[in-house]
């Protein structure tokens, strides 16, 4: 399959002489302006490789690429320029703007070979972004379904603060909101280098002794540890590092870091920690903004308004309906999305409303099922 290549060039006669020499390798467009260039991109691109000359009326070649990075950053861009050019050239190629740029006239040979050499590019970009994403979509699943097996009330907890986040983010027109999401759901992984007996005591409400409480303070930073490395969750390391921090700057962790200085993701999330907190204290709507707003200090300002106009009237007691199915548990199949928890005959819970069964939690609660037995049926959406 032929690879297209656009090309731009205010000359029609250039145009028309590159379309011919080169239709028997690469599918080319043309442009006589870097407008009309734009156009084409948006309609027909992304395109592996754009070429552009330097002097066009109105848009020059490097303010037609440094555009073409923009949209496309994965698009390779070469400059066709002149020696008159050269500083301009010079300051594109630090800019990032370019791939590599051709003196004009340019021969045949060299223009092919860097054709060539910009697809070659552009494969290795798109083919190791697509391995990242996969390989990182992979261990963010293992990572969640390891937090849903290990402490499935937290878990269910986070899905619905999840939701909650996704609102927030739709608010703000957050350009990553995957990160926040992802943050949201992660943010107790520090919990598994903490004894469970430390856990239980915390959430029944147990007096802890110094080193128990030290302990449960160092989760957001055991999560940090965990999550640092690995590429492209260093912004959602640093959410869960900073959940706990307080606007004023008080809270952990201890440093001289505050007010906006907090990383955005994490003055939500705990804006939405602890508002999912007091809801499930049985209170709601307006009262739960009334008890943030008097912590004075605690939250963004700015943000908590905005948390305020999203949830005032959806923060009650109702859940959306949906179509329920009554199964028992052989009848539950790897995607089937919860409607209650799972739990065994004698009231411990498995997973949590909310979740979406996979592969590896059916295998678990099989095991489950022969040595305790499950609570029957189990409700589930009907799809």
């Amino acid at each position: 399959m032929k690879e297209q290549i656009l090309f731009v060039d205010d000359d029609a006669d250039i145009l028309a002489s590159m379309k011919m020499n080169l239709r028997k390798m690469f599918k080319v467009e043309t442009a006589l302006s870097g407008l009309e260039g734009l156009d084409i991109l948006a309609k027909s691109g992304p395109f592996p490789v754009v070429v552009s000359d330097m002097r066009m009326p109105g848009m020059n070649g490097a303010q037609f690429l440094s555009e073409v990075k923009q949209r496309t950053p994965d698009s390779v861009r070469i400059l066709l320029t002149g020696q008159a050019d050269m500083q301009d050239t010079i300051s594109a190629v630090n800019n990032g703007h370019i791939f590599r740029f051709l003196a004009k006239p340019c021969p045949p040979d060299v223009l092919v070979t860097a054709l060539n050499d910009g697809v070659k590019q552009y494969r290795l970009i798109t083919a190791e972004r697509e391995l990242l994403d996969k390989t990182l979509n992979g261990s963010i699943k293992v990572l969640i379904e390891i937090l849903a097996l290990e402490d499935p009330q937290s878990f269910k907890y986070a899905i619905e603060q999840k939701k909650m986040i996704r609102e927030l983010s739709q608010a703000l027109k957050l350009p990553n909101a995957w990160e926040l999401e992802i943050a949201t759901m992660l943010q107790n992984i520090g919990q598994v280098t903490i004894p469970p007996a430390i856990i239980i005591k915390h959430k029944r409400g147990q007096a802890l002794s110094k080193d128990e409480q030290g302990a449960i303070n160092s989760i957001p930073l055991a999560g940090y540890n965990l999550l640092k490395n690995i590429p492209r969750l260093e912004v959602v390391s640093n959410i869960i590092l900073y959940k706990n921090k307080y606007y004023n700057g008080m809270g952990s962790p201890k440093d001289d870091v505050k007010e906006d200085k907090i990383p955005l993701g994490a003055r939500l999330l705990k804006i939405v920690n602890d508002l999912f907190e007091i809801k499930n204290n049985n209170v709601y709507g307006a009262k739960i903004f009334d008890i943030l707003e008097s912590r004075k200090g605690r939250y963004d300002p700015i943000l908590l308004g905005i948390a305020r106009t999203c949830f005032i009237g959806t923060t009650g007691k109702k859940d959306n309906e949906r179509s329920i199915l009554d199964l028992k548990f052989t009848g539950l199949k790897p995607g089937h999305l919860l409607l209650s928890d799972i739990t065994t005959k004698d009231g411990t819970m498995l997973v949590s409303k909310g979740e979406r069964l996979t592969r590896t939690m059916l295998l678990r609660l099989e095991n489950w099922n022969k040595i305790y037995g499950i609570e029957e049926p189990i409700q589930v959406a009907a799809e």
